[in-house]
């Protein structure tokens, strides 16, 4: 089946570091193992791609994952136990229900338009026609209108949530770029103890001889860049971000790295990281 709708968003390029910005990132990081305040990634999805895994002229697309929440009545309370059936025609529907939490989740997405279901008991039923075009994660946020109560003015609504990843254009470059590409859920599974680390379990990384600095294909530190911003190379990068505060990562160990990551360092390569408190792009 399909994906969920997606705003359409417009991208802004990453700023360039100047000298006295890199070194308020660096101070800020150092003090709260992160940048920025606000948690835009609260939950990651997707799958990793290493590098060359897309080849040239590939038109295959990732499967889109739809996830969404169902809240109810006027004060918002997360429904359980809630019937949601997405359907691409009257004889192709995918039905599940939601969790304790209200969440529910379809994967496998392809692109096109959508009914959206939506039914439990003590509450208006809705139905609603959603075009699912955007790139994975996509996720919805439901709410239904208690029955009887005409006076719930956030009555029976289908919203998009846009994804910060999406917005700084991360999920078109892990279609096009030859990189590789994780999201949180690929963190998590990796289970590496450090950010140095995690960048050594992806392919064209190596740690040089009697030293502990991570280098790319070209034997020296690629650039480093923490939400958009270039920080310095990849040496900094255990004392700017931990593992947990990552919510996506890619990386470029060739001298080739997309321009917006051409960096001072940009012959050794790029590794870009997103962080959960990256703000919104």
């Amino acid at each position: 089946m399909n994906r969920s709708p997606t705003p359409r968003v417009v991208h802004r390029p990453a700023p360039l570091a100047g000298a006295l910005v890199a070194l308020a990132l660096l101070a800020s990081a150092c003090a709260s193992g992160g940048i920025g305040t606000s948690d835009p990634f609260a939950r990651g999805g997707g799958d990793a791609v290493s590098e060359g895994a897309r080849g040239l002229g590939s038109s295959a697309r990732a499967p889109i994952e739809l996830r969404g929440t169902v809240t109810g009545g006027r004060d918002g309370t997360a429904l359980a136990d809630v019937s949601v059936t997405l359907e691409a025609t009257r004889t192709d529907a995918e039905a599940t229900r939601t969790d304790d939490e209200g969440t529910f989740a379809f994967e496998s997405l392809a692109p096109g338009v959508y009914t959206v279901k939506v039914s439990a008991a003590g509450y208006e039923p809705l139905e609603e026609r959603v075009d699912v075009q955007g790139l994975p994660p996509v996720r919805l946020e439901i709410h239904l209108r208690a029955q009887g109560d005409v006076e719930d003015a956030a009555s029976v609504r289908i919203q998009a949530r846009t994804d910060p990843l999406q917005t700084v254009r991360f999920y078109d470059r892990r279609e096009r770029e030859s990189g590789s590409f994780l999201v949180a859920e690929d963190i998590r599974r990796r289970g590496a103890g450090s950010a140095a680390e995690l960048v050594l379990s992806l392919p064209g990384f190596r740690v040089l001889p009697q030293s502990s600095i991570v280098v790319g294909r070209r034997g020296c530190p690629p650039s480093l860049f923490i939400d958009g911003l270039e920080v310095g190379d990849l040496r900094q990068v255990n004392f700017l971000v931990s593992v947990g505060s990552i919510a996506a990562l890619e990386a470029y160990p060739g001298s080739n790295p997309p321009a917006m990551f051409a960096g001072l360092n940009s012959l050794c390569g790029a590794v870009v990281v997103w962080t959960h408190r990256g703000g919104s792009y």
